[in-house]
C-alpha cells in the first residue's frame, strides 16, 4: 500500500524548498493529482504514488527507499522494477529537464 497522500504532500513541499525557481515552475507544469500505479518489488506486485507525468515518464515517490524516481510503465501497466536510487526531487527534475 502506498504512503498516504497527506504525508507525500508534506515530503514534496519540503523537497520543493531545495529546488530552484525554474525547477519549481517545471514541477508545477508536470504535477498531477496523485494516483497509484503497480510496481514490481522482489517478485511481488505493490503500488506507489505517481506525482508527475512528463512525456512517457512517470515521477513517483518510492516509499520503501524514501526517494523519488522516474520510470515508464511496462506492457502490463506496471513499473517494471523497484528503484533503489533514493533521488531527491531536485535531482529527478534535473534529469527530466536534461533529456
Amino acid at each position: 500500500m502506498p504512503m498516504d497522500k497527506n504525508s507525500l504532500t508534506e515530503i514534496i513541499e519540503d523537497s520543493l524548498a531545495d529546488c530552484s525557481q525554474a525547477q519549481r515552475e517545471f514541477f508545477a507544469s508536470i504535477r498531477v493529482d496523485f494516483y497509484p500505479v503497480p510496481i514490481r518489488r522482489l517478485g511481488k506486485l505493490e503500488s506507489v504514488l505517481v506525482i508527475a507525468d512528463f512525456n512517457d515518464s512517470l515521477v513517483y515517490y518510492e516509499d520503501i527507499e524514501e526517494g523519488f524516481a522516474i520510470d515508464q510503465l511496462d506492457d502490463q501497466g506496471a513499473i517494471p522494477k523497484q528503484d533503489c536510487s533514493q533521488f531527491e526531487l531536485r535531482h529527478v527534475l534535473y534529469q527530466l529537464q536534461s533529456d
